[in-house]
């Protein structure tokens, strides 16, 4: 059953707005908040509160039956085929989050940045590098402290800040922690949809409190989770870069607490919905909505659980094929174990990462030395192998047309 916003009941009829504003506040399944809520260029602000609806119980129930289902799949994923599909998953994370705020970026770039990263040189850092040394730490579920404010910006230094210096050095941030002037959120038109928390010192305070409230137990991690991801923008911390920064903390205690291919495909999802994931804060903002977060929760929710189906079914399809040619890879008669390894290797990389597998992750799935690699490489039929050498370093994969002869 959907649950339409107060802001909505208000142009269908006043007073039912005022009756429902005082139902869902009242409720006895209501949690009311220490944080306010005001739309930008009114006086009134609202005291926050989330009414349960049997919607979000629905929602938080189906996220954690779908995260069963992934677990479940995770067993059918060999090693190599889950490393690929992961690298594939961060590079369009990363995309797309950039793609989202307007920042000009190529997967390109981004691979990359892995691929310095995995080689550990880092006298030139490219231009993606600590993004994706944070999306690493994701995977691997290393600890990331975000409990004060100090945290935040301590992460936002490393994550994002050369970035948004590059873009336009007047965003570089200016307080004691976050900005020393006041922000504005604009559209597309140059109307003014927002104005992020002022002065720094009450911005500081409530982003303290935001974050006690996310690292508490006051209410279901879901529910924590969703709650702080509007409140981050609403307080607006940073001068930009507010959006790359929250979406990486959503995505993070999502694969902390759950699991890293649960966090993938998050911005992915969000960018392909955009118009939906702005309305989500514009309808909350607004003075009609009384400070009522049940709209952005349940869409959040929503969220989640619609890219979780979406990775779900992309893995359950991609094991099926990759079941289907592992038998033909078999049926080819390879004249040793490990070129027939090999073959699995470069079978799992086009299947579950379709740029293909460069020689070091090769190298590294089989634990064979460089020059074995290369020999086995060149004793491959040419039609058996892709190579792209648009990029460097090359990546290979398997030529599945090989199969349909």
């Amino acid at each position: 059953m959907a649950y339409p916003t107060l802001k909505k009941l208000y142009y269908q009829n006043e007073n039912t707005w005022k009756k429902e504003y005082q139902t869902r506040y009242s409720a006895p399944f209501t949690e009311r908040f220490e944080f306010t809520i005001k739309e930008y260029n009114h006086k009134e602000e609202f005291n926050a509160f989330l009414c349960y609806t049997p919607e979000i119980v629905k929602l938080m129930d189906s996220i954690y039956q779908l995260n069963i289902e992934l677990i479940s799949l995770h067993q059918f994923l060999p090693p190599a085929a889950l490393i690929q599909y992961t690298q594939y998953c961060m590079v369009e994370e990363i995309q797309s989050s950039n793609e989202i705020e307007g920042v000009r970026s190529s997967r390109k770039e981004i691979r990359e940045a892995i691929v310095q990263l995995k080689s550990l040189q880092r006298e030139k850092p490219s231009r993606f590098y600590s993004i994706v040394e944070k999306y690493n730490k994701l995977i691997s579920r290393k600890k990331i402290d975000f409990k004060t404010s100090a945290d935040i910006r301590k992460f936002y230094d490393s994550f994002v800040l050369d970035e948004v210096v590059a873009e336009n050095p007047k965003n570089t941030p200016d307080g004691k922690i976050f900005r020393f002037s006041s922000v504005e959120i604009l559209s597309g038109t140059q109307k003014i949809l927002h104005v992020g928390l002022y002065p720094e010192d009450k911005l500081i305070y409530e982003m303290d409190k935001a974050l006690l409230f996310l690292n508490s137990d006051k209410a279901p991690f879901f529910v924590r989770l969703a709650i702080f991801h509007y409140l981050f923008g609403y307080l607006h911390p940073f001068y930009d870069g507010n959006g790359r920064t929250i979406r990486f903390i959503t995505s993070y205690y999502i694969a902390v607490n759950f699991s890293p291919l649960t966090a993938f495909n998050l911005s992915l999802f969000i960018k392909r919905n955009k118009k939906i994931y702005y309305k989500m804060f514009q309808e909350t903002h607004n003075s009609l909505n009384c400070g009522d977060l049940g709209f952005f929760v349940t869409e959040f929710l929503n969220i989640i659980k619609q890219s979780m189906k979406k990775t779900i079914n992309y893995l359950s399809e991609k094991i099926k094929e990759l079941d289907k040619y592992s038998r033909q890879v078999k049926d080819l008669k390879l004249p040793d174990e490990l070129t027939s390894e090999i073959y699995n290797v470069l079978l799992q990389a086009t299947l579950f990462a379709p740029t293909g597998i460069t020689m070091q992750d090769i190298i590294f799935s089989l634990d064979k030395s460089r020059n074995t690699i290369i020999k086995r490489l060149d004793s491959i039929p040419d039609e058996h192998l892709v190579i792209d050498t648009s990029e460097k370093p090359y990546r290979y994969k398997l030529n599945l047309t090989i199969f349909n002869k």
